[in-house]
């Protein structure tokens, strides 16, 4: 069984969101469909229906034994899909232990002070492990505000790129004597 990115263990990957509706689900079946393309099993557990938000959970300092149905042979990935933490209590001994922890946000909504005061809390008990943030629901054009072009490039959308950049006088000099 091949492993993701050439690890020699299982690796595990926490999910979640700040407020409801954020588009976790959705995310993680795009990141399903892809590693189970190339071969790697995956076992996806969403808190509240493959096992109960309860302490048991919310206590757990280990991956093992939550993953006992619906995935043959051993997974090589966990993708755990929680709750909204804005809402529910956070695992704590499982976030630190976490490969990754990857926190969906929907981009038409406003960022809170609340927010920040959630992601800041995350931060802390997640230690040394990283929060990776995906941006959902973002237009095309505000991604490459922030990227650059982004493929498929055609002539079209070069053209409107730099009309919108006022990239045809910036290809001489802007001096001319």
């Amino acid at each position: 069984m091949p492993r993701p990115y050439g690890a020699k263990s299982i690796t595990a990957k926490w999910l979640s969101c700040i407020e409801r509706k954020e588009g976790k689900s959705f995310i993680a079946g795009y990141m399903i469909e892809e590693w189970e393309k190339i071969g790697i099993n995956v076992c996806y557990l969403k808190a509240g229906v493959d096992f109960p938000l309860d302490a048991g959970y919310v206590t757990a300092t280990t991956f093992d034994g939550l993953c006992h149905t619906g995935t043959a042979g051993n997974p090589a990935i966990y993708l755990i899909e929680y709750p909204a933490i804005q809402y529910h209590a956070l695992p704590v001994g499982l976030l630190s232990k976490s490969d990754v922890n990857l926190l969906v946000i929907n981009a038409c909504r406003v960022w809170k002070n609340s927010d920040d005061k959630l992601l800041q809390h995350l931060k802390e008990i997640s230690g040394e492990t990283p929060i990776l943030i995906f941006l959902n629901n973002s237009s095309r054009e505000n991604v490459e505000d922030f990227t650059g072009p982004l493929p498929p490039y055609s002539s079209q959308h070069s053209v409107a790129t730099q009309m919108m950049h006022m990239g045809f006088t910036a290809k001489g000099t802007a001096v001319k004597e």
